[in-house]
């Protein structure tokens, strides 16, 4: 959050992880724990935090990282670590070596959004100025079908059977074998920026800033505002946990919904969906929820 560290969640409570838990200030950007059991922290303001065993180092330019404020954050399974900035640095780590990727002739800097890892182990980065795939040593620039905006990729995820979706121009795209489609809410202006992407069994469930909330099933796009008027309506991202929840940074408080429950709901208009809302009564010191966080 802004201006308040980063919230634990252990069981229904709510532990504030700041300035006296070794987290250095209280403005969190972003956060993500890699495999070894490390919490990295984006805070926007003065550089990144790589937080283990309870001792917080400072990871700066000068160390390796690409810049100061750094927007993106992914553990990829070969153990690199990729770090993806606001003018759009890009370095990535691995068993403390540095390589920065930002200078690449083939990559157009701008503000990195999304770093994701697709079934064959291929890294793709979106950015502000499109969509990117390392290969090997060098990045290949994949066309951005959007006739709104100028390419933006804010969210990318793709699904075990190969397919890439990805956020741009005001609704979702599915890249398949270079074929790419557009799912769009049928009869629905596309004024709201897609923000968050989730992909399971077979569904794509999607966010807006503006909008709310949405699933693809099969060749169908639905808005959810039907199964509950709470949902949203700015969805900035979108995680499932291991007891089959999903939770909606929803910028200004935090929700929680069975993912059962919606599926029942389509299928049972009747049928009420219960969703948690934490906020300060909660203890939540701020509700400023920043963009982006994972695992």
């Amino acid at each position: 959050t802004t201006n308040a560290g980063v919230f634990r969640f252990a069981r229904t409570f709510i532990k504030i992880v700041g300035e006296g838990s070794g987290l250095p200030n209280e403005y969190a950007w972003l956060m993500h724990f890699t495999r070894d059991g490390t919490l990295w922290v984006g805070t926007g303001r003065g550089g990144t935090y790589r937080i283990k065993d309870g001792q917080a180092q400072l990871i700066l330019q000068k160390d390796g990282m690409p810049e100061a404020n750094i927007t993106e954050i992914f553990e990829a399974s070969d153990g690199w670590v990729w770090f993806g900035g606001y003018t759009g640095g890009l370095s990535r780590m691995r068993n403390g070596t540095w390589q920065r990727l930002d200078q690449l002739p083939e990559y157009r800097r701008s503000k990195v959004y999304s770093i994701a890892e697709d079934n064959s182990g291929r890294i793709w980065v979106g950015t502000n100025y499109g969509l990117y795939t390392f290969e090997g040593d060098r990045f290949v620039g994949r066309p951005v079908r959007s006739q709104v905006g100028e390419g933006t990729v804010r969210a990318i995820a793709p699904a075990p059977n190969g397919d890439i979706y990805y956020a741009a121009g005001g609704g979702v795209r599915r890249m398949r074998n270079d074929s790419v489609r557009v799912f769009r809410p049928k009869n629905e202006p596309t004024i709201y920026g897609v923000f968050s992407i989730l992909v399971d069994s077979g569904r794509v469930w999607y966010g807006t800033y503006g909008s709310g909330l949405y699933l693809i099933r099969g060749d169908s796009v639905m808005s959810l505002r039907g199964v509950s008027s709470m949902f949203g309506p700015r969805i900035i991202s979108i995680l499932e946990d291991r007891r089959g929840y999903l939770w909606l940074n929803a910028e200004r408080e935090l929700q929680r919904v069975r993912k059962a429950d919606i599926l029942y709901a389509i299928d049972h208009p009747r049928h009420p969906v219960r969703i948690d809302i934490y906020n300060h009564l909660d203890g939540l010191e701020n509700i400023e929820f920043n963009y982006s966080s994972s695992n």
